[in-house]
């Protein structure tokens, strides 16, 4: 079973301007149309620095550790239909976010760490620009998921384009052995999430 997923804003902690995609095969935007990217005004330029999905022609899902400062729909963008970091494809200002209330209180924001982007302008579907695909049913362990996303690679350099890889999903007890050996041992994982080990193959510099 292959499941699509945009993993890049659900599982990167507090890594605010990194859009990291280390690992995986430059592709083409009409594999995965439904991803998009997250600018923010930065020193007089836009800056990519998180991923979302497309769900409507209005709506985006992203994480909310990417939207929750309060300038954030004066100073962000979001970028959809292209294979590219800074070019290509429609960029459309933001009109409303909405943070999950639960990010606020969580202890542990890592489990809820979800946000919905609304557009000012209407997205135009066409083999660049889809909805993604939304499962009712979670992913079971072994099952092959895909990870997109633009960014850095494992030395550093910003990416330029867009990357796509592949990896089976793990237990969750499995998961919490993982985290157990890293500096993050303290976060507490429960069972609204899943997880994915790789070396070779990351979203977010330092968990892999």
């Amino acid at each position: 079973m292959k499941l699509s997923c945009v993993l890049l804003f659900i599982v990167c902690g507090n890594q605010l301007l990194t859009d990291a995609m280390h690992g995986g095969d430059i592709d083409y935007i009409e594999k995965v149309p439904y991803m998009a990217q997250v600018f923010r005004l930065y020193k007089g330029g836009l800056k990519s620095f998180c991923g979302a999905a497309i769900l409507t022609g209005r709506w985006l899902v992203t994480a909310a550790h990417c939207t929750a400062p309060k300038e954030t729909v004066l100073s962000t963008q979001v970028r959809v239909g292209t294979n590219y970091t800074l070019t290509g494809g429609e960029l459309y200002n933001i009109s409303r976010i909405i943070n999950y209330k639960q990010y606020y209180n969580s202890a542990n924001r890592w489990n809820d760490d979800i946000s919905l982007i609304k557009l000012e302008g209407l997205v135009k579907f066409n083999n660049n620009r889809q909805p993604i695909s939304i499962s009712r049913v979670p992913p079971k362990v072994g099952d092959e998921i895909v990870i997109d996303g633009y960014g850095d690679d494992y030395d550093g350099v910003y990416g330029t384009c867009l990357k796509v890889g592949y990896q089976k999903v793990i237990s969750i007890d499995e998961c919490r052995k993982a985290f157990s050996r890293t500096d993050r041992k303290n976060i507490e994982i429960d069972n609204r999430v899943f997880c994915t080990n790789s070396t070779t193959l990351d979203l977010c510099p330092g968990l892999h």
